[in-house]
């Protein structure tokens, strides 16, 4: 990343966009993707099998991988100075996670804490998206990450417990199905 200019960057995407940051709040949406990216390059059958057959070599690619985000994320954060940033890692269906609460906390969370808390120093706040039945990630992804916003929060998960459970700590944005 050192080759790019990212103050000028940052300046025309703003100025093209016709961003008044009097106006306009900036939502950045950065990379700090882990699981999508390993279904993407291997698909389903093959990365939750790499997952469950070598969580080790898994571990060693989301580090490279988590890398190269830490790095973004800085750059991002500094040069177009989001109001909230965002970031999604869909690893759920509607009916339930595609890896154990065990998995996603030794693998992705470790990961995704590297990049939040970057985004924390700048006290603003994170938005996770993750579709499907993900409340058991929940408590790692609040208390461990500082997720403030859930999205979206769709009813195969309990709702009203998630809202009890966590109060104003967590933005619960969605309640609606997808069919």
């Amino acid at each position: 990343f050192s080759d790019v200019d990212w103050e000028t960057m940052a300046k025309k995407d703003i100025e093209a966009l016709g961003i008044d940051r009097e106006k306009t709040a900036i939502m950045g949406c950065f990379l700090c993707e882990f699981f999508q990216p390993l279904m993407g390059m291997m698909g389903f059958v093959e990365g939750l099998s790499a997952i469950a057959e070598e969580p080790d070599e898994v571990a060693e690619l989301f580090d490279m991988m988590c890398d190269m985000a830490v790095e973004l994320t800085k750059k991002m954060l500094y040069y177009y100075k989001p109001y909230i940033w965002n970031f999604g890692d869909d690893s759920a269906t509607k009916l339930n996670s595609f890896i154990s609460s065990k998995q996603f906390r030794e693998l992705l969370v470790p990961r995704y804490k590297r990049v939040t808390d970057i985004v924390r120093e700048y006290d603003i706040p994170i938005d996770y998206h993750n579709c499907g039945r993900c409340e058991d990630f929940l408590d790692d992804m609040v208390n461990v990450c500082g997720i403030s916003i859930w999205n979206p929060a769709q009813t195969t998960n309990d709702l009203l417990a998630v809202k009890k459970k966590f109060g104003r700590k967590l933005a619960v944005v969605g309640g609606y199905d997808f069919v």
